[in-house]
C-alpha cells in the first residue's frame, strides 16, 4: 500500500464499479479523474504488479449462463484438512476455498453445467475428501452480491447505503446464440491494458469490436452479465479480515432484516439459505475489513438495527483457493472423467 497515492484510490474505486464498455474505456476513465488516458493505463499497469488488482473482466451471473452454483461447508478432521482442500481445489467451478473457525471448517462455493449434477458432485468431493459431515446450501434469496472495497479509507466502517443489489431466481434460462457464447469466453478473460481493449478480445472471434462492445451491453440488459470491472486482491489493499456472519432469523422477518443487513456497505453478499437440524443460521453475510475489531463492531450494528441476536462469525483462517471459474470450459466434464478413471490424484 505504500506505494499508492490518491488518484490511484480514486482509480480503484471507480473501477470496481464498472469499466465503461466502449471503444476507449480508459480515456473515459481518465475524464472521469482529470488524468491521461495513458495515465490510467500506467497505473492500472502497476497496481497489478504490486498485486493490488487481480484482473478486470466480466463478472457474469451464473445462473443465466446455464450454471448452478451452491455454498458447500465440510467437516473435516484437522489432520485431513489439507488433503481434503486440495481435493476441494482440484474441481474447475471451485472459486473460493476457505479454512473458517467452526466445526464445519471447510467452506467452498461450487458451480456446474445445468447438466451436471451438483450434489452428486458434491458427494464424490465429500467421499474423496473423508469429510466427517456436509452442508448443501444453495441461496434461496440474493439481498445483495457484489465486493466494492473502500480503497480510499475514508468512509466510516458502519455507513448504510439504501441502494442494494436484490436478485430473484430467474424462471428460465435465457437462450445463448453461438456468438453470444463466444463473447462471454473473452469478456470473462482479463482486458488487455490498450487503448482500445475490446479490439483484441473481438479479433480473436472475428468480429468488430463495435458489434463485441454492443453484445456486452446486450449481456447487461438480459442480466446475463452483471457489469465488466476490476476485481483486487483484498488483503494487499488493506483488508485483512473477513468473515462470514449466519444469522438465526425467523422465516417471516428475513426480507426485512435480510434488506437491512445488504444495506451495510461492508457486507459484500447477503444471502438467504436453507436451515438444517444442525444448521439454524438462514441469513449469510460477508463482512470485508481492515481490523477484525471493525467487523465485530459492524455486526453489533448490524444486531442492534435487526434485533437478531443469535448469530455467529466464522472467521477466514486460511485462503485455500480463489480463481474465478471459467464458463463453458471443458475442464467441468473432464474432471469427471478422471475420476471414473481413478485419474485425479
Amino acid at each position: 500500500m505504500n506505494n499508492i497515492d490518491d488518484k490511484d484510490k480514486e482509480l480503484l474505486n471507480l473501477i470496481q464499479r464498472q469499466i465503461p464498455l466502449q471503444k476507449r474505456p480508459f480515456k473515459k476513465i481518465g475524464d472521469l479523474l482529470e488524468i491521461g488516458e495513458n495515465e490510467v493505463i500506467e497505473r492500472i499497469n502497476n497496481l497489478k504488479k504490486e498485486k493490488i488488482i487481480r484482473e478486470i473482466r466480466g463478472i457474469f451471473n451464473a445462473q443465466s449462463l446455464g450454471y448452478s452454483s451452491i455454498l458447500v461447508a465440510f467437516e473435516v478432521a484437522e489432520k485431513n484438512l489439507e488433503k481434503a482442500a486440495k481435493i476441494i481445489n482440484s474441481h474447475p467451478g471451485v472459486s473460493h476455498n476457505y479454512l473458517r473457525n467452526h466445526r464445519f471448517n471447510l467452506w467452498f462455493t461450487l458451480a456446474l453445467p445445468s447438466e451436471l449434477n451438483l450434489e452428486k458432485t458434491v458427494e464424490k468431493i465429500y467421499l474423496l475428501s473423508k469429510a466427517k459431515n456436509y452442508l448443501i446450501l444453495p441461496a434461496i434469496k440474493v439481498f445483495k452480491i457484489g465486493v466494492n472495497l473502500d480503497a480510499s479509507g475514508t468512509e466510516s466502517i458502519t455507513v448504510q447505503n439504501e441502494r442494494r443489489n436484490e436478485f430473484k431466481p430467474r424462471d428460465y434460462i435465457p437462450k445463448l446464440s453461438s456468438l453470444e457464447i463466444s463473447c462471454i469466453k473473452e469478456l470473462q478473460n482479463d482486458l488487455p491494458l490498450e487503448p482500445e481493449p475490446f479490439k483484441e478480445l473481438s479479433e480473436r472471434i472475428d468480429i468488430s469490436q463495435n458489434n463485441l462492445i454492443k453484445i456486452a451491453k446486450s449481456l447487461i440488459d438480459k442480466k446475463i452479465m452483471r457489469r465488466m470491472s476490476a476485481v483486487l486482491y483484498h488483503r494487499n489493499l488493506g483488508f485483512k479480515f473477513n468473515a462470514m456472519v449466519v444469522w438465526v432469523v425467523d422465516e417471516k422477518y428475513i426480507d426485512k432484516c435480510g434488506k437491512i443487513m445488504a444495506s451495510f456497505n461492508a457486507v459484500s453478499h447477503c444471502y438467504q439459505r436453507p436451515t438444517y437440524p444442525n444448521w439454524p443460521y438462514s441469513l449469510f453475510t460477508m463482512i470485508h475489513c481492515r481490523k477484525e475489531e471493525d467487523c465485530y463492531e459492524i455486526v453489533k450494528r448490524i444486531s442492534e438495527k435487526t434485533g437478531i441476536k443469535d448469530y455467529e462469525i466464522l472467521s477466514s483462517l486460511k485462503e485455500f483457493k480463489k480463481k474465478r471459474v471459467v464458463y463453458f470450459s471443458n475442464e467441468f466434464y473432464e474432471w469427471d472423467k478422471k475420476l471414473m478413471e481413478g485419474s485425479i490424484f
